[in-house]
């Protein structure tokens, strides 16, 4: 008999533990203050090829937007930059 109503309390408790987690203030987000700077070097094709340097720019857009970077963009001139 009392093993059963300690299995019942522990179980009560467990199930009362389990809904009091769930009532917790829900998620706040906020923009942080800024947090630095993010760099893009395009190679040749430069920005606006459909092709790696207009992903990197969009990954480097995302980042900034997300962590409240500032970007900052170069572009080689020539295959030995």
């Amino acid at each position: 008999m009392k093993n059963r109503i300690l299995t019942v309390f522990l179980i009560g408790v467990l199930v009362f533990s389990v809904a009091i987690s769930g009532c917790t203030g829900g998620e706040t987000t906020s923009t942080p203050e800024y947090a630095g700077k993010v760099a893009v070097v395009y190679d040749v094709g430069g920005r606006g090829d459909l092709s790696f340097n207009d992903m990197a720019y969009l990954g480097a857009s995302k980042a900034a937007k997300d962590f409240n970077l500032e970007i900052k963009e170069v572009q080689s001139n020539t295959e030995s930059d």
